[in-house]
C-alpha cells in the first residue's frame, strides 16, 4: 500500500510540473488523438502535423491528450495528458495507469477472481452464454468510480484548457464507435469541444476520417461536436457521404490524410533505380484484423483465411526469388508476423529462409526508413499503404475497410486492391504481378498525386497559422 501510495505521490507531482510548464508557454495547441504510441500511422500523423506548424510558427507549442501519455510523450517529446477520465473497454484501457488504477497491490483473492474470469472470457461457449450479461454487469460494477474520475478529469481539463489557443482533432478515423462504442470517442471528442466552446478557444477538424457511428448516441454526439467546430475537414469525400447518411450535412472541406505532409527532408534519400530488377525485395505488412484476441469484433474463419493466404503468398514470393520482410504498423501485428513464421507451410529451405526478415519499429521515421528500402509493398492497414506511397513505393493493398478502398482509387491504383473478405493466394499473386509489369510508372503516378495532395495539406496549414495569429 506504501508504494502505491508513493507512486500516486510522484504522479501528482508530475501532473503539477507540467501543468506549470504548460501555463509557462504561448501559442499554445491541444492535440486529441485515440493515439497509443502504438499506431504508426497516428504517429506519422502527429508529428507531421507537429513539424509543419512549426515552420511556419516557431513559437508553437504542443501538448497531446490520447490513451497512453507517458509513452507518446517518450516518443514525442512533448508532453501529454489523458484524454478522458472513463475507462472503456476496447478504447481506454491504456490509461488505467495513468488514471492510478490498479497497481502492484493487489489480494491473491483479487488474482484468483481475475484468472476465473480470464478463463470465462476465453472459452467460446461461455462467452456466448454470458457475453452479454458479462458487460452489464461490468458496466454497472465500474459505474460510480469511472463518473467521479469523469467529473475530476472533466475540473481538471476545464482547468487547464484556458491557458490554449487551439484544439485540434488530428487526423486519422475519429469519427467512429467501433473501438469502445459512444462513450469511446465519440464522447471523448463530444466532451472537448463542450469544454472548447466554455472557454472560449476554437476547436478545430482536420483531415478527419468517418469509420462508423452505429449507434444514435453516437451520432448525436458526433453531429454536436462538429457543429461546435469552425472550420472543419475530412480525408475523403466518403467520410462525408456517410456522415450525410447520418443527417449530417455540415459544410466542411475534403483535405487528404495528414500523414501526407509528413517532412520530406526527414525521409531518407530514395535510390534511383537505372533498370528492371528480377530479384526484388517487397514489405508485406499483415492486420490482426477479427483477431480473436485482438479485434473487438472477432471472426475466427475470417482472420485465419486471411493468414493462410497471407503465408502462402510469401512462399511464392520467396520460391520466386525475392527478398521479403515483414513488417507492422500496429503493435498487434507483430502477432501475426510471429504466428505467420511459426506456419509448416512457410518451412522453407535454409538457403530461401535467409531472404525473409522481419523488422521492428517504434516510430514513423524508423518505419519510413524500412520503406525508402523496398521495391514493392504489400499492406493492409491505411497507413502502412499511405506511408507507401509517401516514399514512391507501388503498393498492393489488402483492403479490410472502405477507407483502403478510397484511397487506392484516389491514387489510381484501384486494380492493385483486395478485399480482405475473399483474399486467396492467386488473387494476391495477380495483383503482385500486375504491380510490378509496370511499376516505373506507377511510381511516377504515385510522386505526381503525393505532389498534389502535400500542396492541399500546405493550404490547410496556412489556414490554421491564421487562426492562431487573430
Amino acid at each position: 500500500m506504501t508504494k502505491l501510495m508513493l507512486e500516486r505521490d510522484q504522479n501528482c507531482e508530475a501532473r503539477k510540473s507540467l501543468e506549470r510548464r504548460i501555463r509557462s508557454k504561448t501559442r499554445r495547441i491541444a492535440l486529441l488523438s485515440p493515439y497509443t504510441g502504438s499506431n504508426l500511422g497516428d504517429g506519422a500523423i502527429l508529428h507531421a502535423l507537429v513539424q509543419n506548424i512549426r515552420v511556419k510558427l516557431p513559437e508553437a507549442d504542443f501538448v497531446l491528450f490520447d490513451l497512453d501519455p507517458e509513452r507518446t510523450s517518450l516518443l514525442h517529446r512533448l508532453p501529454a495528458l489523458p484524454i478522458t477520465g472513463l475507462i472503456v473497454d476496447n478504447y481506454s484501457n491504456p490509461l488505467k495507469e495513468a488514471l492510478g488504477i490498479g497497481g502492484d497491490f493487489e489480494t491473491s483473492e483479487a488474482t484468483a477472481t481475475r484468472r476465473f474470469w480470464h478463463r470465462i472470457k476465453h472459452n467460446k461457449l461461455a462467452r456466448r452464454l454470458f457475453r452479454r450479461a458479462w458487460v452489464i454487469a461490468k458496466t454497472v460494477y465500474n459505474l460510480p468510480s469511472n463518473v467521479v474520475r469523469e467529473i475530476g478529469h472533466l475540473r481538471w481539463m476545464y482547468g487547464l484548457l484556458q491557458e490554449f489557443q487551439l484544439v485540434i482533432v488530428a487526423g486519422g478515423g475519429q469519427i467512429d464507435d467501433y473501438w469502445g462504442g459512444a462513450f469511446g470517442h465519440p464522447y471523448t471528442l463530444w466532451k472537448w469541444s463542450l469544454l472548447s466552446k466554455l472557454t472560449g478557444v476554437d476547436f478545430i477538424v482536420l483531415s478527419t476520417g468517418m469509420d462508423s457511428l452505429r449507434s444514435w448516441l453516437s451520432v448525436l454526439l458526433t453531429k454536436q461536436m462538429l457543429q461546435k467546430a469552425p472550420y472543419r475537414s475530412y480525408r475523403d469525400e466518403g467520410s462525408k457521404e456517410l456522415l450525410a447518411n447520418h443527417s449530417i450535412n455540415l459544410s466542411s472541406h475534403v483535405v487528404p490524410d495528414l500523414a501526407f505532409s509528413f517532412p520530406l527532408e526527414e525521409i531518407p534519400v530514395q535510390r534511383r533505380v537505372v533498370a528492371p530488377k528480377t530479384v526484388l525485395h517487397v514489405g508485406l505488412s499483415p492486420i490482426a484484423y477479427m483477431h480473436p484476441e485482438h479485434w473487438p469484433r472477432k471472426d475466427a474463419g475470417v482472420y485465419r483465411k486471411y493468414e493462410e493466404a497471407l503465408a502462402s503468398f510469401a512462399c511464392w514470393l520467396l520460391n520466386s526469388g525475392h527478398n521479403v520482410t515483414l513488417f507492422a504498423t500496429d503493435a498487434p501485428d507483430y502477432q501475426v508476423i510471429e504466428s505467420l513464421c511459426k506456419r509448416p507451410d512457410l518451412r522453407l529451405s535454409s538457403r530461401t529462409r535467409e531472404r525473409l526478415n522481419k523488422v521492428n519499429v517504434r516510430t514513423a521515421q524508423e518505419l519510413l526508413s524500412e520503406l525508402v528500402a523496398f521495391d514493392v509493398v504489400v499492406a493492409s492497414r491505411l497507413h502502412g499503404v499511405i506511408l507507401s506511397h509517401l516514399c514512391g513505393n507501388p503498393t498492393v493493398a489488402i483492403s479490410y475497410e472502405r477507407k483502403v478502398v478510397q484511397h487506392m482509387l484516389e491514387m489510381g491504383q484501384e486494380d492493385l486492391c483486395v478485399d480482405i473478405h475473399g483474399v486467396e493466394t492467386a488473387l494476391l499473386t495477380k495483383a503482385f504481378v500486375t504491380c510490378i509489369t509496370d511499376r516505373f510508372v506507377r511510381m511516377q503516378e504515385i510522386g505526381a498525386r503525393v505532389g498534389v495532395k502535400r500542396g492541399e495539406l500546405d493550404s490547410q496549414y496556412n489556414l490554421v497559422i491564421q487562426m492562431l495569429n487573430t
